[in-house]
């Protein structure tokens, strides 16, 4: 049996912030993240598909 070369895929939900507006309240939004080592390969095609997904079941819960 050969090796076979597994890669790891991270997807992180994390805030990004936007800008505030006059009385200092923070505008921010979420978004989903690929993260993987340099030396891995670029997201597979289902992964956009994923991370629509995952950013509306974060989205529902506020």
């Amino acid at each position: 049996m050969g090796w076979r070369r597994l890669s790891v895929f991270i997807i992180q939900v994390q805030w990004e912030e936007k800008g505030k507006d006059e009385g200092g309240v923070r505008f921010r939004s979420k978004k989903a993240v690929y993260r993987s080592s340099p030396l891995a390969e670029p997201p597979p095609p289902a992964f956009f598909t994923l991370q629509e997904c995952l950013l509306r079941i974060v989205n529902a819960q506020d």
